[in-house]
């Protein structure tokens, strides 16, 4: 299963190395969400929510933003929030992840 995740470019290194990890961060805490990692099951849907309200959300507008490709098991838990958000409440280690694009 492949799925894209969005992140500011300077977690980059630390993703590559530790993984995904589930948090609740800004975004996540101005909703009351509980920690997860948010992922589009298509780069379409990825590049749509930049376009759109996800882009909206980093507030630097001068944030580099990478996408990156992740693979998992097909049998890996995951929730559907909506058709074009996926959530892992469990660490995606390392080995599933990779440097897609540059979204700058």
């Amino acid at each position: 299963m492949i799925l894209f995740h969005v992140t500011p470019k300077t977690n980059l290194p630390s993703i590559l190395n530790t993984g995904l990890i589930p948090q609740v961060g800004e975004r996540s805490e101005q909703l009351k969400e509980e920690p997860g990692v948010f992922l589009f099951p298509s780069y379409e849907d990825c590049e749509t929510a930049l376009s759109q309200w996800l882009g909206e959300q980093f507030e630097n507008p001068y944030e580099e933003l990478v996408s990156l490709k992740v693979t998992l098991p097909n049998d890996f838990p995951l929730e559907e929030t909506c058709e074009w958000e996926l959530v892992s409440r469990t660490i995606i280690e390392p080995k599933y992840i990779e440097f897609f694009k540059d979204e700058g």
